[in-house]
């Protein structure tokens, strides 16, 4: 059975965490039974949903890179991984150029 999100597991033994209290922030804290470790759930897709976002914005406007964070630098440093995005419809385009290149001579002229 798969884990549900809101159960996490422990990083260090591996063992199902459970509720204990909140931070300061407000955030939920997870205990092991187990093991004893605390930890918190992050939301890294929410994160870089929000920071490619701010990416489109920033690279679809006129506006400079130090409009959209607190600094330029930390702009650049939170949108680099951006720029290694492709796009699905050019993943598809070049996995059928690369099966149609390897195909044997027989159907090569199919592609």
């Amino acid at each position: 059975m798969p884990n549900p999100r809101n159960h996490p597991i422990c990083g260090v033994c591996a063992n199902k965490l459970v509720k204990n209290g909140k931070t300061s922030a407000g955030r939920t804290r997870w205990r092991c039974k187990h093991c004893g470790s605390s930890a918190i759930q992050t939301r890294t897709d929410s994160a870089k949903k929000a920071d490619f976002t701010s990416f489109i914005a920033w690279l679809t406007s006129t506006q400079p890179r130090g409009d959209f964070a607190t600094s330029t630098r930390t702009f650049t440093r939170k949108i680099q991984w951006c720029w290694t995005v492709t796009p699905g419809w050019l993943r598809q385009a070049k996995s059928m150029t690369r099966s149609c290149s390897t195909a044997p001579t027989s159907t090569a002229g199919a592609c």
